[in-house]
């Protein structure tokens, strides 16, 4: 629930925004293993249904939009997901083919590499 994660991590620590029956909360520079990442976690009506997260080798995030390359984002986040779940296919990317995405289907949910196309944008996302 979005009070226990409040309360784990304290609020201070994280940034709730709502709006309806909707809910985002997230957290910035959590640190896993070697990793460290900006985790957006989303809520309807208190019920999580995905997150996004976005996985960096390096403490801080120093990346602005003037340095902001979407084939070097889209790359990292691939070849960091195909590590993670041991994935050898090689996966290419067609941008020419809207709703295209690198993902995996599985019983509890699905995890994947999203593009944004209205955002032009890529985000490693985990729905249930």
């Amino acid at each position: 629930t979005i009070s226990a994660l409040q309360t784990y991590f304290s609020k201070e620590r994280l940034k709730l925004t709502t709006r309806n029956e909707y809910a985002n909360l997230s957290i910035y520079d959590l640190k896993i293993k070697d990793w460290y990442f900006i985790i957006v976690l989303y809520f309807k009506n208190e019920k999580l249904t995905h997150l996004n997260f976005y996985p960096r080798d390096e403490e801080k995030n120093t990346s602005t939009w003037d340095n902001f390359d979407p084939i070097k984002e889209r790359e990292y986040y691939t070849q960091w997901m195909a590590a993670q779940i041991g994935d050898k296919s090689q996966f290419k990317w067609d941008m020419n083919q809207a709703g295209r995405h690198y993902s995996f289907s599985y019983t509890w949910g699905a995890v994947g590499v999203y593009y944004d196309f209205k955002g032009g944008t890529f985000n490693c996302i985990m729905s249930f």
